[in-house]
């Protein structure tokens, strides 16, 4: 009988908490705490954040020693932004915290200040630590270090060979400081055969772009890897050392590179630039320039500029048989420049009938070809004139290039510059105020009056133009024997940290071009002031239309200029914001005049330009449609930009 009753009442308390769970009569859940959209909810980091945007590094100091470890590394990494070196003596501090994210914030900053009396502590540093921690401490010593420094770090790599990844750092950053001790090449070849991906990619980048590593003496040193190199990014840093290497056996690898259809375009369109005058790849280069990957054809018609000394008939029927623009151009211009008599009208003619169907950007391209005789500079003084962006900066950018800035008794020249120039077309004033700034005594002295200067600088506005204005005044200190200062702006656009805050940090933007889609993820969090900037410029739908003003083969694409010539801008400039990336494949970043001049013009690497790690701002990276970036050529449209998910 009792068995019974508990399972009558079993059953009714089974049968009422159903019956309260059916009819909603349970008490809710307690809801979670929201999800931060970024770390910008933090008061504290966003303090950090504005104050570094500032450039107040007196008020930023005292986050160097908050009790969070969380707020010293941010606001050690903000001094990488701010360059203070009263900071030094605190962030050398800090490479003796106990937290690891500290110690490679602090090694970030003391880097970007690069001042040589932190090198000690750096040295200590480098050999306590390890991992990333202890790679940004070896790139903060080779753009601090002295060449015994450098030196002191491989000599404690070869004694400890987990170092060798930040070592090799530390060689390629002092490298690119002219600080290269007589070691460096041996430890760089070395690393080409390493495991680990930075040893060898920056041993790569070293030996491709530091010429003062003198010449390879062993090539198999060199050969061997690029043939094992499994890391295609690697090889086309490496290939560009066999412009270093004088042996026939480098000459055999590379005109089987540039002929090979299976390698990466990247590495065969540096395998052309890595002739260095030293390789015959002429043969190789007139077939190249009728090749479907427009890269390697472009990088091949820039070879053949300096390397072909054939025929010019030879050359203008292989421009008739190249179908893509931009290196049928660059031979045009390479025809033009050797023709003579008839051989200079025949080239002419020819370029007058392409420019009848040109594009906007291959007309300009055409110009170039034009001004390699001086028959047509009338003519392009008068494009020059007329102030079409695109065509006028390049048809004056020609002109100038056929004349060099030792010339005397030209007073022609010097006209048609200062006519030009009062134009106030930025782009137009900057390159007159350039070549007058580079110009030899025998050019300067046909300037007898330099009001013309005054009245360029007049016509520029700022903070738009700061990058025409200052090539002015570097002009007029040159003419008037005086010394140089550039202008800087100061702070002049506020973060709008709403904004900011509204931006998931994994936020998406869509870019739509005429070659497909290119979907990118925003880095809020790195750079909140230049991710803000854009996201303002894509509401405002300022990129529909705007074009890819400038390719480089093997290096970047780069677009959003309102003027469609490299030289436009909007009205407000921003801050740069260095944060701890790097330029891999697919980083997006901004282009700028110096520091603290960004505005809207973008760029994506085509592979891995370490060079500009820590100088250009890194605001994105590509998620998808790298294929689609290494198409992209100059005049394709970007025809919208869109942010999922982000209400405008």
């Amino acid at each position: 009988m009792k068995k019974r009753s508990v399972i009558l009442l079993l059953s009714f308390v089974v049968m009422f908490l159903w019956i309260l769970t059916s009819c909603g009569e349970v008490s809710p859940a307690i809801p979670s705490a929201p999800v931060p959209t970024n770390q910008f909810d933090n008061p504290k980091i966003v303090q950090i954040y504005d104050l570094a945007d500032r450039r107040e590094g007196d008020s930023l100091l005292p986050f160097l020693s908050d009790s969070d470890p969380f707020i010293r590394s941010k606001a050690a990494m903000v001094f990488g932004s701010v360059q203070d070196p009263h900071a030094l003596p605190q962030l050398q501090a800090l490479l003796l915290d106990r937290s690891a994210d500290v110690v490679t914030a602090a090694a970030w900053a003391i880097g970007q200040i690069g001042d040589s009396t932190a090198a000690p502590a750096l040295l200590k540093a480098l050999e306590s630590n390890q991992g990333e921690t202890q790679g940004t401490i070896g790139e903060a010593l080779g753009k601090a270090g002295t060449t015994a420094d450098i030196a002191a770090a491989i000599g404690f790599a070869r004694k400890q060979p987990s170092a060798n990844p930040a070592a090799m750092q530390a060689v390629y950053r002092a490298g690119l400081r002219k600080r290269v001790p007589a070691e460096a090449q041996a430890f760089a070849l070395d690393m080409l055969t390493e495991t680990d991906a930075t040893a060898q990619l920056y041993g790569a980048a070293f030996l491709g772009r530091v010429a003062d590593s003198g010449p390879i003496q062993d090539p198999q040193r060199l050969l061997d890897p690029l043939r094992k190199m499994a890391n295609a990014d690697a090889r086309q840093l490496l290939v560009r050392a066999c412009a270093r290497c004088a042996d026939s056996s480098c000459t055999r690898y590379l005109q089987g590179l540039v002929t090979n259809m299976q390698e990466d375009p990247l590495v065969r369109a540096n395998g052309f630039r890595s002739s260095g005058g030293v390789h015959p790849l002429v043969e190789q280069g007139l077939t190249a320039v009728q090749g479907a990957e427009e890269q390697v054809a472009v990088a091949a018609a820039e070879y053949l500029e300096t390397a072909y000394k054939g025929s010019t008939p030879e050359l203008l029927q292989v421009a008739r048989k190249t179908n893509a623009w931009r290196p049928r151009a660059i031979l045009l211009k390479t025809a033009m420049r050797q023709s003579k008599g008839a051989e200079t009208a025949t080239v002419t003619h020819y370029i007058d009938t392409l420019m009848v169907r040109a594009s906007l950007y291959e007309q300009a391209a055409l110009y170039s070809a034009l001004g390699q005789s001086p028959a047509e500079h009338e003519r392009l003084i008068t494009l020059a004139k007329s102030q079409q962006p695109v065509l006028s900066t390049y048809a004056f950018e020609a002109y100038l290039a056929y004349y060099p800035k030792s010339i005397a008794n030209n007073r022609p020249v010097i006209q048609s510059i200062m006519q030009v120039m009062q134009t106030g077309e930025p782009g137009l004033v900057a390159m007159g105020a350039e070549h007058i700034a580079a110009a030899e005594i025998g050019f300067l002295a046909q300037i007898t009056r330099t009001e013309f200067l005054d009245s360029a600088l007049n016509k520029l506005h700022l903070p738009e133009d700061i990058e025409a204005y200052n090539a002015v005044l570097k002009a007029i200190a040159k003419v008037r024997a005086q010394p140089y200062e550039a202008h800087t702006l100061g702070f002049q656009h506020p973060i709008d940290w709403d904004l900011v805050r509204g931006i998931p940090s994994g936020q998406r933007a869509e870019i739509v071009t005429s070659r497909g889609k290119i979907v990118l993820q925003l880095h809020v969090e790195d750079a909140p002031g230049t991710v803000a900037n854009f996201v303002k410029l894509v509401q405002d739908g300022f990129y529909n239309g705007k074009k890819i003003h400038r390719v480089v083969p093997s290096f970047v694409a780069q677009g959003g200029c309102p003027r469609g010539d490299g030289w436009g801008s909007t009205p407000e400039t921003i801050r740069s914001e260095w944060a701890q990336l790097h330029y891999e494949p697919g980083a997006v970043g901004m282009a700028s005049a110096g520091k603290d001049t960004e505005s809207c013009q973008w760029f994506i690497t085509h592979c891995s330009v370490p060079h500009l790690d820590g100088r250009y701002t890194i605001f994105a990276s590509v998620v998808t449609g790298m294929e689609v970036v290494q198409l992209l050529e100059i005049g394709d449209e970007i025809q919208s930009i869109s942010l999922p998910g982000l209400s405008s």
